[in-house]
């Protein structure tokens, strides 16, 4: 029974059923292929928004920790700010009430200026000294605290 058959069907028939049988085959193939291809194209995507979601926390994590940085360097700053503003205010007013300025008699001083004399009293010139020293460690703080402030502010 299969021998007829196999003679009922002609040469050309074979070779299109071989040929038809190939081509399915080959279909299925690159059916597999396109399938594993979009699977593998689908992983790569997962573990690059993966990486990219780290790299974000990362980088959030990091402009926090700057700006907490720059949040404390900012008090310090204000706190060394008010602390100058302070002594600055402390200075003036012993100053103005120095007791002895107006007992001791101003002492006539040479000025740069050949033509004008500038009259202060010897306890105000004390006075002005120290204010002048102290004025330069005051400054000499401020620089710190700026310098502090500028270190930790900048970006590496």
């Amino acid at each position: 029974m299969i021998q007829l058959l196999l003679r009922l069907i002609p040469t050309w028939g074979w070779a299109a059923l071989i040929a038809g049988s190939l081509s399915l085959a080959f279909a299925w193939h690159l059916y597999d292929r396109r399938q594993a291809v979009a699977q593998g194209r689908a992983e790569c995507e997962a573990v690059h928004q993966a990486a990219v979601l780290k790299a974000t926390q990362q980088a959030r994590q990091v402009e926090e920790n700057w700006q907490s940085d720059a949040k404390v360097a900012e008090d310090v700053y204000k706190a060394e700010l008010r602390r100058i503003t302070a002594d600055r205010d402390r200075a003036i007013a012993r100053l103005r009430n120095n007791a002895s300025r107006s007992s001791v008699p101003p002492v006539a001083q040479p000025a740069a200026d050949a033509g004008s004399t500038s009259t202060v009293s010897a306890s105000d010139g004390i006075v002005l000294i120290e204010l002048a020293s102290e004025a330069d460690r005051l400054r000499a703080g401020y620089q710190a605290c700026i310098s502090y402030v500028q270190s930790v502010t900048k970006t590496p």
